[in-house]
């Protein structure tokens, strides 16, 4: 009797800031800063992003400050109205 064994997916593991050679993130870097972000607007946790915890904790709080000042939406769904599909199309080329 042979058991069938599910296969689970696994989670795209992101590399952005070895890719791209950055050392430190700022508020104002919203092209950076939309990589974190989940397709809800949640900030991805480290296990997915495979960042140490310091540069995690500078991306969290650069990313809250930035929703502060409303350079990016608390919620992303929010920004696809069609005011602002112009401004995602334009920086849709620095998140590949």
């Amino acid at each position: 009797m042979k058991l069938k064994i599910k296969k689970t997916q696994k989670k795209k593991k992101l590399k952005f800031l070895k890719k791209l050679n950055i050392n430190k993130i700022g508020y104002k870097d919203i092209k950076i800063l939309y990589n974190f972000l989940s397709l809800r607007g949640k900030i991805l946790s480290r296990e997915v992003t495979k960042l140490s915890f310091k540069k995690q904790k500078s991306i969290t709080i650069a990313i809250k400050r930035a929703r502060l000042l409303s350079l990016l939406p608390f919620n992303k769904s929010l920004d696809l109205t069609k005011k602002r599909c112009k401004k995602i199309l334009k920086y849709k080329k620095y998140l590949k």
